[in-house]
């Protein structure tokens, strides 16, 4: 008998279902289930009326014998899609299951995941890649470390053409503009200015802190940008600075070759960024943001709204004008 199942992430990871026929499936491809960041399952088996009904089908710990100190942070959402659920979690973990079962088809550990201090490796969502007729789906994930991974998504195997075996390494050189507050434990907010891209060619960890050598690269030379898909883009950045809660940030320079950096600078979404800085054609980098901006600012403006009905008990859901 099939089972349909409800996700809820606690201390492990624990899926609760009550014995139901399912009639139809559907999955959840994104982090907020569609390109229009929705964050709506259409099923209807759990309502309710028989929510209080839900008992633990099964478990599964997001724990690792090795991972003894840092964040332990869960900021991952998991994905459903094929009969498979992908779930990640803190110090570079991946792994595919059975929505149904909880049994576990395959895991991946990032090679490359060194650090193990405090305040970090929380572990952000995954993203999944379709294929295409020459190319099997993949799983993406990035790391602190600025290293985007790509894993077969049926055999959880890195996918050797994507980058050096399955990794691309990005960075980007910086410089501090402007201290904007210091902290008595030595934390301090800043503005930086990045300056140069560069892969991560290899790394040394001998010494007590991290060693590497890199490799610089620039934009290759590209179709140039169509105006329509400019102006969309610029015109959705102006909308996000719009909401009520964006926070201040340098005025763009329009004139920029490549603008779409400093468009990306009012996205909190670390691993899209990631995405941006390792792409190396401006026209690309401007699709990307054309893609994205529509349904973030359609998520913004869900919270606008929901933050403005709150505190008169109002509803959050209902027509917002989008």
């Amino acid at each position: 008998m099939n089972r349909q199942v409800l996700a809820l992430r606690i201390i492990g990871f624990a899926v609760f279902a009550f014995l139901l026929p399912v009639h139809a499936q559907t999955s959840w491809p994104d982090v907020d289930h569609d390109h229009q960041a929705q964050r709506y399952s259409p099923l209807k088996q759990i309502d309710v009326q028989n929510v209080s009904r839900l008992a633990p089908a099964w478990t599964f710990p997001l724990t690792d014998e090795g991972d003894t100190a840092g964040s332990k942070t869960t900021e991952s959402v998991p994905l459903v899609l094929n009969g498979r659920m992908y779930v990640s979690w803190p110090f570079c973990h991946v792994a595919a299951l059975d929505p149904e079962t909880g049994q576990q088809f395959w895991r991946y550990t990032a090679p490359r995941c060194p650090y193990r201090g405090p305040g970090l490796s929380s572990m952000r969502s995954m993203a999944y890649w379709p294929g295409d007729k020459v190319r099997a789906p993949r799983i993406l994930f990035g790391t602190e470390e600025g290293e985007l991974y790509a894993l077969d998504a049926k055999t959880g195997v890195p996918v050797e053409e994507f980058g050096e075996k399955g990794i691309v390494n990005t960075g980007c050189t910086a410089t501090v503009e402007k201290v904007l507050k210091k902290y008595p434990d030595g934390r301090m907010d800043l503005i930086s200015l990045g300056r140069r891209r560069f892969e991560i060619i290899l790394l040394n960890d001998e010494k007590p802190y991290l060693r590497g050598a890199v490799e610089y690269f620039d934009d290759e030379a590209t179709d140039p940008i169509s105006p329509e898909v400019r102006t969309r883009v610029i015109d959705s950045y102006n909308d996000l600075r719009a909401l009520e809660d964006s926070e201040p940030v340098h005025e763009p320079e329009l004139s920029d070759p490549q603008l779409s950096f400093q468009l990306a600078q009012v996205v909190p979404d670390l691993d899209f960024r990631q995405i941006l800085l390792a792409t190396r054609s401006e026209a690309d980098r401007m699709r990307r943001l054309a893609e994205f901006f529509p349904s973030y600012n359609s998520r913004q403006r869900q919270i606008q709204h929901a933050r403005a009905v709150a505190p008169t008990n109002g509803h959050a859901k209902g027509s917002l004008g989008v």
